[in-house]
């Protein structure tokens, strides 16, 4: 029982540094994620006006550069 804290306080130490070293790959994932999540909606409504899902989603990434 003794050492609860200190192997408490070790661990959230590691998890925060685990975290921070791997923020910049959180973060790309992240915001992949989201970008494909709002782009979804345009693809949607192209295919849903009689395109082909591959060509909505050409239309849409050529629209987004």
């Amino acid at each position: 029982m003794v050492l609860i804290f200190p192997i408490l306080i070790l661990d959230t130490w590691l998890a925060i540094e685990t975290l921070q070293y791997f923020q910049p790959l959180v973060a790309i994932v992240i915001l992949a994620a989201l970008l494909a999540f709002i782009l979804n909606y345009p693809v949607q409504f192209l295919q849903q006006h009689g395109n082909r899902h591959s060509i909505a989603a050409v239309v849409v990434f050529l629209l987004t550069l």
